[in-house]
Protein backbone atom coordinates (compact mmCIF):
# COMPACT_ATOMS: atom_id res chain seq x y z
CA UNK A 1 0.00 0.00 0.00
CA UNK A 2 1.38 3.21 -0.64
CA UNK A 3 0.69 6.21 1.20
CA UNK A 4 1.65 9.80 1.83
CA UNK A 5 2.06 12.81 -0.39
CA UNK A 6 3.11 12.31 -4.55
CA UNK A 7 3.75 15.17 -7.14
CA UNK A 8 1.33 14.65 -9.92
CA UNK A 9 0.82 16.69 -13.35
CA UNK A 10 -2.51 18.04 -13.90
CA UNK A 11 -4.89 17.85 -17.20
CA UNK A 12 -6.82 20.59 -16.43
CA UNK A 13 -7.06 23.79 -13.20
CA UNK A 14 -7.77 21.83 -9.96
CA UNK A 15 -8.60 23.81 -6.54
CA UNK A 16 -6.86 22.74 -3.26
CA UNK A 17 -8.85 20.28 -1.26
CA UNK A 18 -10.63 18.40 -3.61
CA UNK A 19 -10.24 15.07 -4.66
CA UNK A 20 -8.65 14.34 -7.61
CA UNK A 21 -8.95 11.03 -10.29
CA UNK A 22 -7.08 9.55 -12.59
CA UNK A 23 -7.71 11.48 -16.53
CA UNK A 24 -7.89 9.33 -19.47
CA UNK A 25 -4.48 10.81 -20.83
CA UNK A 26 -3.22 9.41 -17.49
CA UNK A 27 -2.76 13.11 -15.66
CA UNK A 28 -5.29 13.90 -12.78
CA UNK A 29 -8.44 15.90 -12.76
CA UNK A 30 -10.68 16.97 -10.49
CA UNK A 31 -13.11 14.22 -9.00
CA UNK A 32 -16.66 14.75 -8.83
CA UNK A 33 -20.12 12.59 -8.12
CA UNK A 34 -19.32 8.82 -8.87
CA UNK A 35 -15.69 8.83 -9.73
CA UNK A 36 -13.32 7.03 -7.32
CA UNK A 37 -10.72 9.58 -6.25
CA UNK A 38 -6.93 8.42 -5.81
CA UNK A 39 -6.34 11.61 -3.62
CA UNK A 40 -7.07 15.07 -2.33
CA UNK A 41 -5.18 17.77 -3.85
CA UNK A 42 -3.07 19.98 -1.44
CA UNK A 43 -1.72 22.21 -4.47
CA UNK A 44 -3.98 24.26 -6.45
CA UNK A 45 -3.51 23.92 -10.63
CA UNK A 46 -4.05 26.72 -12.60
CA UNK A 47 -3.61 24.98 -15.57
CA UNK A 48 -3.13 22.04 -17.96
CA UNK A 49 0.71 20.67 -17.09
CA UNK A 50 1.04 21.91 -13.37
CA UNK A 51 2.52 20.21 -10.74
CA UNK A 52 1.03 19.77 -7.60
CA UNK A 53 1.21 17.74 -4.32
CA UNK A 54 -1.64 14.71 -3.52
CA UNK A 55 -2.14 13.04 -0.78
CA UNK A 56 -2.85 9.90 -2.02
CA UNK A 57 -5.44 7.84 -0.70
CA UNK A 58 -4.83 4.38 -0.27
CA UNK A 59 -7.69 1.68 -2.53
CA UNK A 60 -9.22 4.55 -3.39
CA UNK A 61 -12.48 6.59 -2.56
CA UNK A 62 -15.64 6.12 -4.17
CA UNK A 63 -17.38 9.86 -4.21
CA UNK A 64 -20.78 9.12 -3.27
CA UNK A 65 -23.89 10.68 -5.45
CA UNK A 66 -26.26 12.51 -3.59
CA UNK A 67 -29.53 10.86 -3.07
CA UNK A 68 -32.47 11.24 -6.15
CA UNK A 69 -35.46 13.10 -4.73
Amino acid sequence: MITGIAKMIASAAITAGNYVKVSTSGQIAQAGEGDTAIGKAIESANEAGDIIGVMLIPNGYAIPKPPSS
